[in-house]
């Protein structure tokens, strides 16, 4: 799920009935906004080229333990959570 941003997503649910977080008609919709929002957003527009920076942006410890979400995508992905994953261009 998107948070909620205004943002007319394709593959939205006619009805949400989420005050925060976009709902989707299928989980292929939601994962296709998911990625936009990484690469477009996050990685290209805002420079956020590391795990680190795009979960705690993602992520926020306000709203999470983003520390341990952090350690457990590097270690899944084997990248470290301050290596740069590519370049944005």
């Amino acid at each position: 799920m998107e948070r909620r941003t205004g943002d007319n997503w394709r593959g939205m649910a006619e009805v949400q009935t989420d005050r925060a977080f976009v709902q989707f008609k299928s989980l292929e919709y939601g994962w296709r906004a998911a990625f936009r929002l990484l690469t477009k957003t996050y990685f290209a527009r805002y420079h956020l080229q590391t795990i680190r920076a795009i979960i705690s942006r993602w992520a926020p410890s306000c709203e999470n333990d983003t520390s341990a979400y952090i350690q457990n995508v590097s270690r899944l992905t084997g990248i470290a959570p301050d290596e740069p994953l590519g370049d944005p261009q």
